[in-house]
């Protein structure tokens, strides 16, 4: 609903989803609610009627953004058709048993599960620095040390 089409206009930053440039909180609060959605906005600015809520430079701005936005509504709209059917164990990577020779660090499954990324706390947290390096969580890597109890 709104909330997409708010933040397709106006971005989120703690998903690095630019938003329109000149394009802020009031103002995208502001067009939705003149327009009742994204694509009447989009489809305002693109008219040249000159009807439009805001000045000739919002209309550029959006123009300007179409494809931003179409991305953004990608990657900000929910996926509700996704089959989640998997078993709990097969997502776990561990087997129902501990491995054989009786390793000490093998844990249950709900403790694998809880990090999800191996056995260990220093083999969680490399898997961990690697994932926050290829994803770009940088306020996750500022704690990494803290989180693992190294601080």
């Amino acid at each position: 609903g709104q909330v997409v089409d708010y933040l397709c206009l106006l971005g989120d930053a703690s998903d690095n989803i630019p938003g329109v440039p000149s394009v802020g909180p009031k103002r995208a609060r502001r067009l939705l609610q003149s327009y009742g959605s994204l694509e009447e906005v989009v489809a305002r600015a693109e008219d040249a009627g000159g009807d439009f809520v805001l000045s000739e430079k919002i209309r550029q701005s959006i123009r300007d953004s179409k494809v931003r936005i179409a991305v953004n509504a990608k990657l900000i709209r929910l996926v509700r058709n996704l089959d989640l059917s998997a078993e709990l164990r097969s997502l776990s990577g561990a087997g129902s048993r501990p491995p054989a020779g009786g390793d000490a660090s093998w844990g249950n499954d709900l403790d694998v599960l809880r990090v999800g990324l191996g056995r260990g706390d220093q083999h969680r947290k490399e898997r961990m620095e690697e994932a926050i390096e290829e994803y770009e969580f940088t306020s996750l890597r500022k704690n990494i040390d803290r989180i693992f109890g190294e601080r």
